[in-house]
């Protein structure tokens, strides 16, 4: 009799549970959406920062030859490291099939400048000219994304999400001199045109996102579906993942820049990539209920 019982009361326990979790957890999601994305993303590129180096992109000194090849003047230029992180933008879509989120995205982010200097120094006059550079992290991503739905009720959704794709990133030099001097490693691009106006270096690899999201269907609702304009929050770690296949604006490897005559030991090309929690605002549309 005792054995029945704890049976009985084992089974009534599940049966509850079975039905609570059927309502907090809401196996039986279905919807889709669009949203807008705009936030905030840490961005750790000290790696592109080498200094005393010669794959520092912070750094460059280089005599200038007039067109009879004689020296004509010497220019330093200084590109200091951006601080803080990147503001990002994109866009998202995805679906809902029995509670499992299938979506994808695009991102492009955009850091704020950091200034320096360059100084050219004429050999024929002594004079010394000043301008400024600037520096910046940029760059942008495609991932496919695949969630849960983990909590439904009414028009608020939450749900964990990870994400995989492509995407590429780097630092953004310019300067303001009409004899740009850019660092030692992109003498692969400058050897064919020295006075470049933009200088890319940048990485390409894996993205992975890690992240947990909540939604809110602003318009019409009942306890079974909702649909319309959302707002929304998302958290999380995304990284690209690090390479030391760092190109030079269009394309060029920047370690073709250091020859074998000019470095008989060669020189170590840094595996660069970005890694950083980011948090992000979604707008936009949608509907969420219970699939039929």
């Amino acid at each position: 009799m005792f054995k029945t019982s704890i049976k009985l009361s084992l089974l009534s326990f599940l049966i509850a549970f079975g039905a609570q979790a059927q309502e907090v957890f809401k196996l039986n999601s279905s919807g889709g959406g669009f949203n807008v994305m705009i936030g905030y993303q840490g961005f750790n590129g000290s790696d592109f920062f080498a200094k005393g180096k010669p794959f520092d992109c912070g750094y460059r000194e280089e005599v200038r030859s007039d067109a009879a090849d004689k020296p004509a003047s010497r220019n330093k230029a200084t590109y200091t490291q951006p601080s803080g992180g990147v503001i990002t933008s994109g866009f998202q879509g995805y679906g809902v099939f029995n509670s499992f989120i299938i979506g994808g995205e695009f991102n492009t982010f955009y850091g704020s400048s950091s200034s320096g200097t360059q100084k050219d120094s004429s050999y024929a006059t002594g004079f010394i000219s000043s301008f400024g550079t600037t520096s910046r992290y940029a760059g942008g991503d495609a991932l496919l994304n695949i969630g849960f739905v983990a909590f439904r009720k009414r028009g608020f959704i939450a749900y964990p999400m990870i994400g995989v794709g492509y995407g590429a990133s780097g630092l953004w030099l310019q300067s303001q001199s009409n004899q740009r001097s850019y660092p030692l490693l992109t003498k692969v691009v400058t050897d064919g045109d020295d006075n470049l106006q933009n200088m890319i270096i940048w990485t390409r690899n894996t993205v992975l996102d890690f992240g947990i999201g909540a939604q809110y269907m602003l318009g019409a609702s009942t306890e079974d579906r909702a649909k319309g304009f959302s707002l929304g929050l998302r958290l999380g770690y995304k990284m690209q993942l690090a390479t030391d296949n760092v190109l030079v604006n269009a394309n060029k490897k920047a370690k073709d820049s250091f020859t074998k005559a000019d470095y008989p030991n060669g020189v170590t090309i840094p595996s660069i990539g970005y890694s950083g929690p980011y948090i992000k605002l979604l707008i936009g549309f949608g509907r969420v209920g219970e699939s039929r």
